[in-house]
């Protein structure tokens, strides 16, 4: 209730204050000299099975991912703790030649990507503190994830994240017993 509520006003954040604002590349899994410039999809805590992606959802990268990681809850607050994972694609540098062919010339500067919509995600939430009632708590934490302090080579996808709490008030203790019911 209270958890799922406050991953979806942050999902809705997302998809009207950064995705919407935001153009990535979308794999093209049968060409990879192609690529179609879409929003970025937001996603709570998985991807929607590949072959039931919702009306309007063509493909599920690139995106954000918002995980849930833990909370704690007392008198007075309910905090979370929230993860969001970043999902980019990039082959390279696309030029047509002088036959109109679309070469790709790959480059490994998708991190640029990556790292341009985390910091675009970034400025929004702090600059949007609170959501709906939800308060995003200082500080923001960031970067990409690395395997043995190597960046893992998964070019054409780079992947990063930004981490989070919120605070959002408790439940009545009174009102408890009945929102279990």
């Amino acid at each position: 209730m209270l958890t799922v509520s406050t991953l979806d006003e942050i999902k809705l954040f997302l998809q009207q204050n950064v995705c919407s604002k935001h153009k990535l590349k979308k794999p093209n899994d049968k060409n990879v000299d192609e690529f179609e410039l879409v929003n970025p999809n937001v996603f709570i805590m998985n991807f929607p099975p590949k072959n039931f992606l919702p009306d309007g959802i063509k493909s599920t990268i690139p995106c954000i991912m918002i995980n849930f990681e833990d909370g704690i809850d007392d008198n007075q607050t309910s905090d979370m703790n929230v993860r969001l994972i970043f999902i980019v694609y990039n082959p390279g540098f696309h030029k047509e030649n002088s036959e109109n062919i679309v070469e790709v010339t790959p480059d490994g500067n998708g991190w640029i990507d990556l790292l341009n919509f985390i910091d675009k995600t970034k400025a929004e939430i702090l600059r949007n503190r609170i959501l709906n009632g939800i308060t995003i708590q200082s500080p923001l934490k960031w970067g990409i994830y690395q395997k043995e302090e190597q960046i893992p080579d998964t070019d054409p996808y780079f992947y990063g994240w930004i981490t989070f709490g919120t605070q959002n008030k408790a439940y009545p203790a009174s009102q408890i017993d009945k929102l279990l019911e």
